[in-house]
């Protein structure tokens, strides 16, 4: 059903956010412990990798809560909406 080269690109595109975002987290590091940010360029990528899964987890923790939200209350509204019902 999928092309592969449109599956290809994704994959390329999201190995290329994660490599980036580990850049950047070793780039920290450095700022702080700058001997060590050398020896960390190995874990580069798998740090990226767990960065973005890190995101999505976050993500998702919030989208679950918004939506336990929107649940409470509508269950709000219509519990007054048939208080008002049954009052009238």
């Amino acid at each position: 059903m999928f092309n592969r080269d449109f599956l290809s690109s994704i994959l390329e595109s999201v190995y290329t956010v994660a490599h980036w975002l580990g850049e950047k987290i070793i780039w920290l590091v450095g700022l702080v412990f700058p001997r060590v940010s050398e020896s960390l360029a190995e874990i580069v990528d798998p740090l990226g990798v767990l960065a973005i899964l890190t995101i999505m987890l976050l993500l998702a923790q919030v989208a679950r809560k918004v939506a336990w939200i929107v649940v409470a209350v509508g269950w709000i509204l219509i519990l007054i909406r048939v208080i008002l019902i049954i009052l009238a």
